[in-house]
């Protein structure tokens, strides 16, 4: 169900990256005070969801009542108690630097004029935003397909396969040469056409990351709270604090592709965390701490 659910939030964001494209243009190039449609259209979905969450009434889930010995005793153990946890929690936070690390920056790279501190293609904003979007059209293309084949194939054998190829693919597109071109598709959704831009091998390789990506939050969130028992519901919760990674690791991201003057260097940062996701599906998964009782 996590992985369907992903679905949704991929189809989301490949229409976020379409339509600022068309709404933003070539407004980069320009000034600020011409995206002011997209920052005005951003404020009026603001609104609307706040407007409907406001006069949404959500009954709370009830549950049938739990008899419990009475006991001044306080429960020693937490979910944090489990080192597969924490350490899973610290696998979700690094995901996060996979996620929105690879595409953010392949946008920066195909947007940056090539004579600027930190070079890149040049690309029209608009194109850029069509071919980052086909990186979240894969992500939800990945997540439905591990939604129907999850009950065949283990969490712990879809992180391998899919942290382990996606620190091929985001090695392949740091070193490729940008000489060779490939064409990749995209769809001109305000125009209702099918367009094609050449974009380096490497670029393409980077989008490719998003099918590996699709699994990767299910896959961690069903091994780190795997035994969990009766900590479970606390645990669900502590995941979702994690997904603060994203402005940690695009700031850090940021930190290295100014430093070194490449976008395509920044990329380590997203091979170090896909690295440790990769040690997690292997090693930390396991859970060492049995002898806690989880009823």
């Amino acid at each position: 169900m996590i992985q369907i659910g992903g679905t949704f939030n991929s189809a989301a964001a490949v229409a976020c990256y379409i339509v600022m494209g068309a709404l933003v243009g070539d407004a980069a190039k320009a000034k600020i005070s011409d995206a002011t449609p997209a920052l005005m259209l951003a404020i009026a979905i603001f609104a609307v969801a706040l407007i409907v969450i406001a006069f949404t009434k959500i009954e709370e889930p009830k549950s049938e009542p739990v008899q419990k010995a009475v006991s001044t005793e306080k429960d020693p153990h937490s979910a944090f108690s489990f080192r597969h946890f924490n350490l899973g929690i610290l696998a979700i936070f690094m995901y996060m630097g996979v996620e929105i690390g690879v595409p953010n920056y392949v946008n920066q790279y195909l947007t940056t004029a090539p004579d600027a501190a930190t070079p890149g293609l040049g690309m029209d904003t608009q194109i850029a935003g069509l071919i980052v979007a086909v990186y979240f059209l894969f992500m939800m293309i990945g997540r439905f397909t591990g939604g129907v084949i999850g009950s065949k194939v283990s969490a712990k054998m879809m992180l391998t396969i899919t942290s382990g190829v996606s620190i091929i693919l985001t090695l392949f597109g740091m070193f490729a040469p940008t000489s060779v071109m490939v064409t990749v598709p995209g769809i001109d959704w305000a125009n209702l056409s099918v367009i094609t831009a050449q974009v380096p091998v490497g670029i393409f390789a980077f989008l490719l990351v998003g099918i590996c990506a699709s699994v990767m939050w299910g896959s961690i969130f069903n091994l780190a709270t795997e035994g969990l028992g009766k900590y479970t519901a606390i645990a669900s919760g502590a995941f979702m604090t994690m997904v603060f990674g994203c402005a940690i690791f695009q700031g850090l991201q940021a930190f290295v592709a100014d430093f070194t003057g490449s976008f395509l260097t920044s990329y380590w940062v997203v091979v170090l965390c896909a690295a440790y996701i990769l040690f997690y599906a292997l090693i930390g998964y396991k859970n060492v701490n049995t002898d806690i009782p989880v009823e």
